[in-house]
Formats: C-alpha cells, structure tokens, sequence
C-alpha cells in the first residue's frame, strides 16, 4: 500500500496517494513504513499548502524516524510549518534540533539563520545590498509606488547586508499575495524569512 501510495502521488492521483498514504501510516505500528509515510504525507500537504496536516506529519515521522537522514529534512520542514501557521516560537526546537543533530548537513546553514533572525512576521524581500544608501534608495523607490518598504540590517559572514522588505504579513498566503503585486517593481521578490 505503501509503494501504491508513492506511485499514485507520482502520477499525480492526490487523493488515492492521500488514502494509501494515510492507511500505511495509521496501520504501520512500529516498523519503518510508519514513519515513511508519514513523512511522504507531510511532504504532500506541504506541496498542497496545508500547513498544518503538513505539520502533523512531519512530527509524527520525527517521532519514529532513526535520527539520520531524511531527519534533517523533516526537521526542516517542521520549522517551516510552524511558521507559515504563525507559531513563530515553536519553529526554533525543530531548527535547533537539525543545528545539534546534523552538523553537516546542506539545511543546517537554513536552520542558523533562522534561529539567529527569530522572525515573527513574513514579508517580501526585494533586495539585498552590501552598501546601506543603495538599500534606502530602493526602499524609498518602493515606497513611491505605494509599497510600505523598510531595511533591515542582517549580518552575512560577519559583513552587514541591508535587506529591503515591503510589508509585515502574519501569515504566508498574505505574502505570496503581495509578492506578485511587488515583482512588477522588483523582479526578484521573494519572500522572507
């Protein structure tokens, strides 16, 4: 049921590869399908924008995984299911976890970051500068075309980086619908954290 669920979800059957999926988790007690599927479930709904049952997944999965890899990567998602729910304090135990856990694998960088910044709010990034001025000017250009754009000094390899956000957004759908309104004054928006 297991190998069906991933192929369904392969060929693109959500709701068959959801059904497989979630009998294999509930049904697997104990063994290693348990928590695969839980981890294949959460990265579904993850993909689906489903934060929450994304969530539930991933921790179920961490709960029962052996702490080797794909932990790291459950681990990372997790932290970013907290967030886009708005539980901004909770994402910092997965982020830590990965940091203490997997000292060497590529998300642990990510993981830094994000414990370093302790964001709260979600906004769209639209630039990035070395130099300050050059920051102010493009948030003083946004803010002529209507965009509340403000800078914020991070520090990258011990240099400051002046990043430049428009908005403060308490949940992630209320910054991916800004990021398109934002991209026709600056191409390269995405969002932040």
């Amino acid at each position: 049921m297991y190998l069906r669920g991933l192929s369904a979800a392969k060929s693109g059957k959500r709701q068959q590869a959801y059904a497989d999926l979630r009998r294999c988790a509930d049904a697997a007690r104990g063994s290693d399908v348990r928590w695969r599927a839980s981890l294949a479930l959460g990265v579904m709904y993850f993909e689906d924008n489903q934060w929450s049952d994304a969530g539930r997944a991933y921790f179920t999965a961490i709960s029962t995984m052996p702490e080797r890899p794909p932990m790291d990567f459950a681990l990372w998602r997790l932290g970013q299911c907290y967030e886009r729910t708005g539980r901004w304090s909770s994402a910092t135990a997965p982020y830590t976890q990965l940091v203490r856990k997997f000292p060497a694998s590529e998300l642990t960088p990510r993981a830094k970051r994000r414990i370093e910044l302790r964001p709260t709010f979600f906004a769209v990034r639209c630039g990035a500068f070395g130099n300050a001025q050059n920051a102010q000017r493009m948030a003083a250009d946004l803010r002529q075309q209507g965009f509340g754009a403000s800078v914020r000094t991070e520090t990258t390899g011990g240099k400051p980086l002046h990043i430049v956000l428009v908005g403060k957004f308490d949940t992630y759908e209320s910054a991916m619908q800004q990021v398109a309104a934002v991209r026709s004054a600056a191409p390269d928006a995405v969002i932040w954290p």
